[in-house]
């Protein structure tokens, strides 16, 4: 199967918004990502356990923990929380192995409760990984068993599910030969996922994915990826792509990464297609880092430090944008104002209320300015219309001149409009913007991520308009508003904030288990990061994906690709795009060709213990196919294979029991 990926360098270790389309008989799908596309996720090969997590736009923010991990296998029986409401205990499933690329038969790797103890205490010990600040609650994690692990927290703990899902296992018998983990030389992503990363057949345009031999969920969850291969293609634009998908002259199947414009003109009758909101959040950032957390942390401060942390200049600019008309312009209408940082996907998202938003409006934002000493131009002169503006000081020297350096990415044309448009109100309201040599025209600086990141790492900017990507599952401390906290400083603070107030109010939200009572303090974290105006967000944007349901053009192939279906609706089951992080759309979508088996029924079973009972499934293959059954009696019984939908069996002890059957054709699983 193959997905077109837009306008992004899609390394190896990180995957790109992707467009798709499967490759037959060797059940290859080729996904299409527009390299424009600002935003990665994790290493989708080994993440099928995780929706929450945060990426910035642009930057791979997992650091060392992507190169090689699976998150935490567990097994489906519930975790079990002692009474003191710090100690968990985790089961882990016992047919989990790391499947290397170069090797991936080899079972002669499990992943053990050994694995999860030293990832835990890897990333405890490595204050330089994002990761980090995941663990800071725990005290403790203990082998208790082969396959089980007990982690004690220093007190009732709300993160813990997003620390145990966040948190990459890593495989011990690759990672413990590093000395600085940090700095490991790892080519390629070692996992327990659905799927393996073919590092072989990986290029810089193509990321290649294939099932995985040794994964666990077909025994547990009866799943498995349909796909032998996924392919992530990489191209230099949305329109290319999506021109490609359209004429069939590459076979894609999906697209990732498209385009407002390609979307609203291109696609404009496609089916199907979705505008899909995944927790992106646009962000303009004013770098509020002050001499004193510079001094602490080793950076530079500013030259014009004084006037971007001054309040009444954030306001103005917080005044000066537009965020409905950036919706509109940037966007193209595919995407929701924005308010706070916990995207509006997400339940703990927090609305401000109408009476206490900012409204866009550069003249009041200038008068709030000209209140506050800016009335004079560059030659001194009283002119309270100039822009940019300046004050004086008690000497009568100009200071706090309002130019300010303004950031955003080249990768796709949405950041040069809302750049633009953000331009002309701020000289509106007396504020001047320049690129990094202080031109004045256009006033704006295009760079690359990696540009973008050195001078976020280096705290080297003024103003950006960037993004940060969070997810509708995300917990709203540990995934999102701790990038905020003073500890975030480094590795993920980016705007270099730092409140004592909002630390121990995140603190707080970390120790309140009960959701009703956590609500408002979370609440109260979202509002103060709105009333600073340090984090000014304009909007929600909406990621956008079509697939191909046969016949198409696709039939222009040769051979002809029978294709796909069975896509879902991604818009309502955000986990089912390709670029989750999940497997879910490799267990769901159905090769034209070769259709999954269809369950019927499957009547409830009377019985009374003692006495054999019939057990019976009603299934028939959409292509006629002979089946195979594979029961599972819930009662600690072996597994039973039959090729007939009925069977009996006897419960030797009263209780209530969970009957499975796994019914298989030639090649698929339902």
């Amino acid at each position: 199967m193959r997905s077109g990926c837009g306008d992004d360098p899609l390394g190896p270790e990180r995957l790109r918004r992707p467009g798709l389309r499967p490759r037959r008989r060797s059940r290859s799908v080729p996904l299409s990502s527009n390299r424009n596309q600002s935003a990665r996720h994790h290493d989708p090969e080994s993440a099928q356990d995780h929706l929450g997590g945060r990426v910035r736009g642009g930057v791979q923010r997992i650091q060392h923990a992507h190169h090689v991990r699976q998150n935490l296998p567990c097994d489906p029986r519930p975790r079990d929380l002692a009474p003191d409401n710090r100690t968990w205990t985790f089961d882990l499933v016992r047919d989990a192995y790391f499947t290397s690329p170069l090797s991936p038969g080899d079972r002669s790797h499990p992943v053990t409760a050994d694995d999860v103890v030293y990832s835990f205490q890897l990333q405890s010990a490595t204050k330089g990984s994002i990761l980090h600040s995941y663990t800071t609650a725990i005290t403790s994690v203990t082998k208790t068993g082969a396959y089980q692990v007990q982690i004690v927290t220093n007190g009732p703990f709300a993160g813990m599910y997003s620390a145990a899902s966040a948190i990459p296992i890593l495989p011990q018998y690759i990672w413990s030969t590093y000395a600085k983990p940090l700095n490991a030389p790892i080519k390629y992503p070692v996992g327990s996922g659905a799927m393996y990363y073919d590092y072989t057949n990986t290029t810089t345009t193509t990321l290649v994915l294939r099932k995985n031999p040794n994964y666990y969920g077909l025994q547990y969850y009866c799943q498995e990826s349909r796909p032998d291969e996924v392919r992530f293609i990489s191209y230099s634009g949305s329109t290319t792509m999506v021109n490609d998908f359209l004429t069939g002259a590459t076979t894609l199947d999906a697209l990732i990464g498209i385009d407002p414009s390609d979307y609203k003109v291109g696609l404009n009758t496609w089916s199907p297609k979705w505008a899909v909101s995944l927790g992106f959040v646009g962000e303009i950032s004013i770098n509020v880092i002050t001499p004193q957390v510079a001094a602490l942390y080793g950076y530079s401060v500013p030259p014009n430090e004084p006037v971007l942390t001054n309040d009444t200049f954030r306001h103005a600019v917080a005044m000066s944008i537009d965020k409905q008309k950036l919706v509109d312009d940037a966007l193209l209408g595919y995407g929701n104002v924005a308010d706070t940082l916990v995207p509006d996907v997400n339940p703990w998202h927090y609305s401000i209320p109408a009476s206490q938003q900012y409204r866009f409006d550069p003249a009041a934002a200038r008068a709030l300015l000209n209140s506050q000493g800016w009335v004079y131009d560059s030659t001194g002169a009283n002119k309270p219309s100039a822009t940019p503006l300046y004050r004086k000081d008690t000497a009568g020297n100009l200071v706090d001149g309002l130019s300010v350096r303004f950031y955003t990415l080249n990768t796709r044309p949405q950041w040069e409009i809302a750049a633009r448009e953000i331009v002309a109100w701020l000289a509106q309201a007396g504020i001047q913007t320049t690129d990094r040599l202080g031109r004045t025209s256009p006033g704006y600086g295009l760079y690359n991520t990696n540009q973008m990141s050195g001078y976020w790492l280096s705290a080297d900017y003024d103003m950006w308009l960037w993004d940060w990507i969070f997810t509708p599952a995300s917990d709203p401390s540990l995934d999102v508003l701790e990038v905020e906290t003073t500890g975030a400083i480094g590795p993920t603070n980016d705007n270099y904030y730092s409140n004592a107030t909002f630390d121990a109010l995140y603190n707080q939200s970390l120790q309140i288990v009960d959701p009703a009572a956590r609500r408002p303090i979370t609440d109260e974290m979202q509002r103060m990061l709105y009333d600073y105006h340090s984090y000014i967000l304009p909007y929600y944007r909406k990621d956008l994906y079509a697939a191909a349901t046969p016949p198409s053009a696709r039939q222009q192939a040769s051979p002809p690709d029978p294709g796909w279906t069975n896509w879902g609706n991604w818009s309502a089951e955000q986990g089912l795009v390709p670029d989750s992080d999940l497997p879910a759309p490799w267990f769901q979508v159905s090769p034209l060709d070769n259709q999954a088996p269809v369950v019927a029924s499957f009547p409830a079973v009377q019985w009374i213990n003692g006495a054999p009972v019939s057990v019976s499934v009603s299934a028939n293959d959409p292509e006629g196919a002979a089946l195979g059954y594979t029961w599972n009696f819930g009662d600690g019984t072996p597994i039973l294979t039959s090729t007939s939908g009925s069977t009996t069996h006897t419960f030797a002890q009263p209780g209530n029991y969970t009957v499975q059957v796994r019914i298989k054709d030639s090649e698929w699983t339902t």
